[in-house]
């Protein structure tokens, strides 16, 4: 390996870990609007919001309002809308916000039905968007999926698409990024390198 590459290695090698995945719980004594609220497992705190998409899988936040029931959260978001996260005339969806990095693992669900999918929006080089739809949700009753691809990000979205999907979200299972620093001597060693590298490089153009 080239010095300049060893060195740029050992500069930018500042290492992110995942702590142990914790879960936060959305479920509580019934309130019907909690846009905005914060969540947290004593670590992360994650904010919440309601809304809708559309079919292009933009979010309006101002077309829908989240509530806590026993079971989880909910979206209300037109007149004799259901208590539940469902594709019934708008397409509902809750926008989990956290306060550090994360990489989502799994989503626990309640209200299943057998019929049930979600439609999961994440940042994907733009604003957030729903970018999958129709994702299965295993088993009924309370079912918990977990996710195969790694999801890392503060911001994440579960909506519902269909007319017969209908639920409420009770948790989400996540672990911290914790971005470790180098220690200055290891700094230290990537600078020196950089710059012996450098050095090279001019002695073989003179």
């Amino acid at each position: 390996m080239k010095l300049a590459t060893l060195a740029a290695a050992i500069v930018f090698s500042v290492s992110a870990t995942a702590a142990q995945a914790a879960p936060v719980y959305f479920n509580g004594p019934t309130d019907y609007n909690v846009d905005g609220d914060v969540y947290t497992d004593g670590v992360v705190n994650v904010t919440v919001d309601g809304g809708t998409f559309n079919n292009a899988g933009s979010i309006c936040l101002s077309c829908g309002i989240a509530g806590q029931y026993s079971t989880g959260l909910g979206v209300y978001s037109h007149r004799g809308d259901s208590h539940q996260v469902d594709g019934r005339n708008r397409n509902d969806i809750v926008k989990f916000t956290f306060d550090h990095e994360v990489i989502l693992e799994a989503v626990t669900f309640s209200y299943v039905d057998s019929n049930d999918e979600f439609s999961f929006a994440t940042v994907d080089g733009g604003p957030l968007g729903v970018i999958a739809r129709n994702v299965n949700i295993p088993g009924t009753g309370f079912a918990t999926y977990t996710f195969n691809s790694i999801w890392q990000g503060t911001m994440f979205g579960i909506g519902a698409w269909d007319k017969n999907d209908n639920f409420k979200i009770k948790a989400l299972h996540y672990s911290k990024v914790n971005v470790v620093p180098l220690p200055a001597s290891v700094l230290l060693l990537g600078t020196a390198l950089g710059f012996a590298g450098f050095a090279s490089r001019r002695r073989k153009k003179a």
